[in-house]
């Protein structure tokens, strides 16, 4: 198969998700379908809010892209949904030091824009890629 083709594909499959996590409702309802439930059980019923913005290094984006999603609790504290949209067909296994990264600095600006914060918001990472079957849940060898 033609691998400009192949490559085309892929990215077009991102990008479509890209724009469903876009818009509030749909990705609600997509993340709430793919969250482990006692995440979802966890959250509000109220709709994410997208954060404008992506934290991946700009040496990576043609690899990945990403989306933060503001939530509130069920005991209203803001959390936040952190999802990375990987354009490869197996998972990179730096993937957990490439989330770590990225939430550090969602709480480096979450910091400044709440100066008198007393406790951190949780954050979720969700990891998309495009292979069939389940990635390996942990992060850690």
């Amino acid at each position: 198969m033609n691998p400009t083709l192949t490559t085309n594909i892929a990215h077009s499959h991102d990008l479509f998700l890209k724009e469903a996590l876009s818009y509030s409702e749909q990705a609600g309802t997509l993340l709430r379908e793919r969250l482990p439930s006692p995440i979802v059980k966890c959250l509000s019923t109220k709709p994410p809010e997208l954060v404008p913005g992506s934290f991946v290094d700009e040496e990576l984006r043609d690899h990945l892209s990403d989306r933060l999603f503001r939530v509130e609790t069920i005991n209203a504290q803001t959390a936040f949904l952190y999802v990375l949209i990987e354009h490869k067909s197996a998972p990179d296994e730096k993937v957990g030091w490439q989330l770590l990264k990225y939430m550090v600095e969602i709480l480096k600006g979450w910091v400044k824009e709440n100066p008198k914060w007393k406790r951190l918001p949780v954050i979720v990472p969700f990891v998309f890629y495009q292979r069939a079957g389940r990635s390996p849940v942990y992060l850690a060898g």
